[in-house]
């Protein structure tokens, strides 16, 4: 169960065990603040090689026989290692690490961006950077950094993507900061691979911009909900309208989650007082931090963890966005600021 412990202020909650939820320490190769282009950021990850295309046959035919070309399926694979990653189309367009992710170079260029981690899944199927957006934001002393998961899949299963997420220094939860991007629920950005993709990179460029922007009104939120004073009544509807609540026919399984998700919110009362912001914490706390099911096996629980930011949908997803909508039905001015957040932009996803 979460408690407090007492360091230096402020007071770091016990759930918080790592520097990221995706603990780059325990990933690919961390410290890449320096680089000072993608490409420089790739290389120095060891990711700067290229994925070709490749014929695909059949089983080996008997002697003599041709081998049998299978037309409508090709192999993509590692143009340095010949590993095949996947099989795509001929509408398929392979694209380099470098190609996908060039746009990131005048950003980083400019100041607006540091690249903080690189790293591979699955032998190279899916290359991920951890891109920090390099604006400051502070809400009640607590600094919350803004980051982006841009990731390229080379197995032919899925599509370069953008995926902002919100680190809360103190307790370390994330929060998909566009709440309410269309069917995607937070992926700012996705193309696929076509012959077009690299024309189209402009927009993961704007998706910076647009991250930028929701920062901004998150904050605004924030801080109105830190300014909203929480009546006892009201702690217990929406605490219970989150994780139930207690009566002769509470589950032991129910109980524990009810008790857990007090302790949590007892904890964030102690740092922020009894809020709305501290409510959120509290719900973000506990979507992120708590039931996850994960193993001892420490890199795959960060792997776990950062397959479940990027994912449009993830356990405790629906537990934020209920707790967001909570308090925003607690005054006008919240109402107002939540549906800022939600429609800060129009998502630019494609298919």
């Amino acid at each position: 169960m979460p408690e407090t412990e007492t360091i230096d202020k402020p007071t770091r909650l016990a759930y918080a065990t790592e520097p990221l939820p995706w603990s780059p320490d325990r990933l690919g190769v961390s410290g890449l603040e320096t680089s000072v282009s993608s490409d420089d950021a790739l290389t120095r990850a060891g990711l700067n090689w290229d994925v070709k295309l490749g014929a695909l046959y059949g089983p080996r035919p008997p002697k003599g026989q041709p081998w049998n070309k299978i037309e409508d399926k090709l192999a993509i694979y590692r143009a340095d290692t010949y590993e095949v990653l996947g099989f795509g189309t001929h509408q398929y367009h392979p694209y380099g690490n470098i190609e996908c992710f060039d746009w990131l170079t005048n950003l980083m260029a400019d100041g607006l961006v540091v690249v903080e981690n690189a790293f591979t899944l699955g032998g190279g199927k899916q290359v991920v950077l951890i891109g920090r957006l390099t604006e400051d934001m502070q809400v009640n002393g607590e600094e919350h950094l803004p980051y982006m998961v841009l990731t390229t899949r080379h197995d032919g299963g899925g599509a370069l993507q953008i995926v902002p997420t919100e680190v809360r220094v103190i307790c370390m939860n994330t929060l998909r900061l566009a709440l309410r991007m269309g069917a995607a629920r937070g992926t700012l950005l996705r193309m696929v691979h076509r012959p077009n993709l690299k024309a189209k990179m402009q927009a993961a460029a704007a998706a910076l911009e647009i991250t930028t922007e929701s920062m901004r009104r998150f904050k605004t939120f924030a801080e109105l909900a830190q300014g909203y004073a929480l009546a006892t009544d009201e702690v217990e509807a929406i605490s219970t309208d989150l994780v139930g609540g207690l009566d002769e026919a509470t589950t032991d399984l129910q109980r524990e989650r009810i008790t857990t998700f007090k302790a949590i919110y007892d904890a964030e009362v102690a740092l922020n007082g009894a809020t709305a912001y501290t409510l959120v914490n509290a719900a973000t706390g506990y979507a992120d931090h708590v039931g996850r099911g994960y193993t001892g096996d420490l890199l795959k629980q960060a792997e776990t963890r950062l397959l479940y930011t990027q994912a449009p949908t993830y356990p405790g997803t629906e537990l934020k966005y209920k707790a967001i909508d909570a308090v925003a039905s607690l005054s006008p001015d919240l109402r107002k600021a939540a549906a800022a957040m939600a429609t800060v932009a129009s998502s630019t996803n494609e298919e």
